[in-house]
């Protein structure tokens, strides 16, 4: 090597310009590139329109990468010039090439830039050009596979591609990354086979709904063995007696527990135990019983109130008496019989629901009393005698209640069961 050479290590070459005037002379190089079987770098820009060319100025042109968002222009000579030259650029926020001037004069673009491939995706700019850069989209940021859903949706949109040859190929290479398998038809077109992690996927699946299936089972069999004990308490609960029930209410949940699995013999025990140490304090005209550790003022207040219900039922019986008593004397007073069993016989009429029977019962009682009254009134006699037998039988009559302390009605039927008083009754009779 001669002394003051530099040697170059590495370098990025974006693209090659070939001039017949090079600005060095002497300058000599050797390029040597592996042609893949796809098509190569400067193709592939050409059919997705990022090299675009601009307008023809003093006999020269250049190309532009559109696909950066500025930099500068292919290298050429102008006619007549004696070294080549290079534009800056750059591109607007609305997307719109501005070249710069050199070497006095500056050029437009031509042609207008193409469109990305249609996908059928809603994608801004930027999204584009971040997927092309990674590699996951096309050039032009068209046709983006992310997953397995974009590559069948990448089939689907394959008729409306520009250059399906290109798409094709970006398909069957995306597949492949994502595991799928890919191949082209004698026309062309991508089909996708099976994908490697089908199976995979079938049998997480199956594990899963196995899984959920042995959840899903153990939850309907714990339901059914709560259901069970909640029944088995139920019936448990259904063969306490009142006082066994009145003692299982004041337990905690595990005493509860234990006192149902006890038989009769062993509840028996238990609430012997507990009114041994809690004995009866009083015992509540409805049944209810209080024990010595209640309130004391609760018990008071029922005792009380127990009182005062015994107090008015009494006074209420004694008018009710008092009323039937009266009743009796009126409605059923010509009829033989205890004072105790016509109001008996009152209670039973009045306790019939049917209102027609009610009241056919009643007129058998007015017409019975009527009946009885006709015994004591005067028809009529041949002589004096009928006349003095009536006197002496009223007589025997007051003298019967004033002696046994009865009505002068009762006092007059039992008269007449004596053989005076039926004697008495046919002189009268005449």
């Amino acid at each position: 090597m001669k002394k003051g050479k530099k040697i170059m290590r590495s370098f990025k070459m974006n693209f090659i310009s070939s001039v017949d005037r090079p600005a060095q002379e002497p300058a000599e190089a050797l390029l040597l590139k592996r042609r893949d079987s796809e098509l190569d770098d400067f193709e592939r820009l050409l059919k997705s329109g990022q090299l675009m060319l601009t307008s023809d100025k003093k006999g020269h042109s250049h190309l532009i990468d559109v696909a950066e968002e500025g930099g500068v222009t292919s290298h050429n000579t102008a006619s007549g010039a004696e070294y080549g030259h290079s534009h800056p650029w750059v591109k607007t926020m609305d997307g719109i090439v501005v070249i710069g001037a050199a070497e006095g004069h500056s050029h437009s673009l031509i042609e207008k830039r193409h469109e990305p491939e249609d996908d059928g995706r809603k994608l801004s700019t930027e999204q584009r050009r971040v997927a092309a850069e990674k590699g996951d989209a096309l050039p032009d940021g068209g046709f983006l596979i992310l997953n397995e859903k974009d590559l069948v949706d990448a089939t689907k949109a394959f008729d409306r591609a520009r250059d399906k040859g290109r798409v094709a190929l970006h398909i069957e290479r995306r597949a492949r990354a994502l595991g799928v398998d890919c191949s082209l038809s004698k026309e062309g077109r991508p089909t996708l086979g099976k994908s490697v992690k089908d199976d995979k996927l079938s049998k997480e699946q199956s594990m899963e709904d196995k899984d959920k299936k042995t959840a899903e089972d153990m939850v309907k069999k714990s339901e059914l063995q709560e259901a069970q004990a909640e029944l088995a308490v139920a019936k448990a609960y259904g063969a306490l007696s009142d006082v066994e029930k009145a003692h299982y209410g004041d337990l905690d949940k595990d005493e509860k527990s234990a006192f149902l699995k006890l038989d009769e013999n062993g509840r028996a025990n238990e609430l012997k135990k507990a009114n041994a140490e809690d004995p009866v304090a009083y015992t509540a005209d409805d049944g209810r019983e209080f024990r010595k550790s209640d309130d004391v003022r609760l018990v008071e207040e029922v005792k009380k109130g127990d009182e005062e219900r015994r107090k008015n039922a009494a006074l209420a019986k004694k008018l009710e008496d008092q009323e039937l008593t009266k009743r009796a004397d009126g409605e059923l007073g010509n009829v033989t019989g205890d004072v105790d069993v016509k109001i008996a016989l009152l209670k039973a009429v009045d306790g019939i629901e049917n209102e027609d029977l009610k009241k056919g019962a009643k007129e058998i009682l007015a017409a019975a009393n009527d009946g009885m009254s006709q015994l004591f009134k005067t028809s009529g006699h041949r002589d004096g005698s009928a006349g003095n037998a009536e006197t002496k039988y009223e007589s025997l009559s007051k003298a019967y209640a004033k002696e046994n302390d009865v009505t002068i009605e009762q006092a007059r039927a039992k008269v007449l069961d004596t053989p005076e008083g039926a004697k008495l009754y046919e002189e009268m009779q005449g």
